[in-house]
């Protein structure tokens, strides 16, 4: 299988389940782990990303209020590597290339069309659940089930530090934010 990531998530758990070797190519923003950096990049941002958080919030606003996309995707190198699979996302136009856009771009791709693997995760037990799927579509089940039951042990972990249960009541339990 050759795959092609768009979404930096995907490609830490490919490494994770041990097809780092199926990843033939990678977004611009998916660079880690560091033995993935070789890969052939295949998206680039269509806005100065070199300046302050502010700069480059304007940045993007302009380009969605006049409806241009954030990411050029280089067609020509994606069809050279002749993935089989492409993940990325539907959660956000502004994250990644989304899979609409992705769908878009590929609509005059001639020959055999790759999979498009979209992730839209809303909850940790979606991202879970999602792990699981990336992992049964590449092949890698076995490996995944393992990472999750690692991921697993760790909640459990902090679970126990901080005194929380399943059975315990959510409203008493502090509120945390998770700032991306």
């Amino acid at each position: 299988m050759r795959i092609v990531s768009l979404l930096p998530a995907a490609t830490e758990w490919i490494c994770e389940f041990e097809a780092a070797e199926a990843l033939v190519g990678r977004s611009h923003e998916c660079d880690f782990p560091p033995e993935i950096q070789d890969r052939p990049v295949v998206t680039s941002p269509t806005y100065d990303a070199e300046g302050d958080s502010a700069a480059i919030d304007d940045a993007v606003q302009s380009k969605v209020q006049e409806g241009l996309s954030l990411y050029e995707v280089d067609l020509d190198r994606l069809r050279a590597l002749e993935p089989d699979l492409i993940l990325t996302q539907d959660q956000c136009d502004v994250c990644a290339v989304s899979q609409t856009e992705l769908e878009a771009r590929l609509a005059d791709w001639t020959g055999s069309q790759p999979t498009v693997f979209s992730m839209k995760p809303q909850t940790l037990k979606e991202v879970l659940d999602e792990a699981l799927r990336l992992g049964r579509a590449i092949d890698r089940l076995d490996s995944a089930m393992q990472a999750l039951a690692n991921y697993e042990t760790g909640l459990k972990g902090l679970r126990n530090q901080i005194g929380v249960d399943r059975t315990t009541n959510p409203r008493s339990l502090p509120s945390v934010a998770c700032i991306e």
